[in-house]
């Protein structure tokens, strides 16, 4: 069985777990809303320097560091939930699924976890189901 190498969300880079969860152009798109979001202005890093910057700047119980590691597991959740869906599933579910909408499920969801507001998490992901 020959496993492709092409990255199945933007299919023009090598897949790799940096490739993948942050500099793909969908996955930067993401990464770089989330941080947005949580008002942090740099860069987005390859892998290895992005788990780097949050052992230093989001270790501890500081409800900013809290909602970075939310985030990031979040972000890293829905890219990869995305990824399986394309490559054991439906390789053209790109065209259904935009990135604005697999960001706004993961801020929905950051949000929910810190609220405990889970009826709007169901909805979206309804929602979100529904659209492919």
């Amino acid at each position: 069985m020959e496993v492709p190498l092409a990255c199945p969300l933007c299919n023009t880079g090598n897949e790799s777990i940096s490739h993948l969860f942050l500099q793909c152009d969908m996955s930067s798109y993401i990464w770089k809303k989330v941080l947005a979001w949580q008002g942090i202005s740099r860069m987005v890093m390859d892998w290895q320097e992005e788990l780097k910057w949050a052992e230093v700047y989001a270790r501890g119980r500081r409800v900013e560091a809290e909602i970075y590691r939310m985030a990031l597991a979040a972000s890293v959740y829905y890219i990869w939930k995305e990824r399986n869906q394309r490559v054991f599933q439906d390789p053209d579910v790109g065209a259904s699924c935009p990135t604005a909408s697999l960001f706004l499920f993961s801020c929905v969801h950051i949000f929910d976890c810190l609220t405990g507001n889970e009826q709007k998490a169901a909805v979206l992901q309804l929602h979100y189901s529904n659209a492919k």
